[in-house]
């Protein structure tokens, strides 16, 4: 199921021009990781898998959990 949710999920940023083709299987393997890792909860996992590396360095990546857009760009 959370394999099949990244997908999904990839597939909408790629439709809004966020991903490129690479990046949609990224997104799904990262998903399945974070659960194997024994994160259960869904927003933290989705959010894990479309941060940015410059994201992930910050201290705390969930304090701006709320931004409108995901935390990915589309250039990398």
């Amino acid at each position: 199921m959370l394999k099949a949710m990244g997908k999904a999920c990839a597939v909408i940023m790629a439709s809004k021009g966020q991903l490129n083709d690479n990046d949609r299987c990224d997104i799904a393997d990262r998903i399945v990781a974070g659960a194997s890792a024994g994160e259960t909860s869904v927003e933290k996992l989705v959010a894990l898998a479309v941060m940015s590396p410059r994201d992930m360095d910050h201290p705390d990546p969930f304090a701006d959990i709320s931004r409108s857009t995901f935390p990915i760009s589309a250039s990398r």
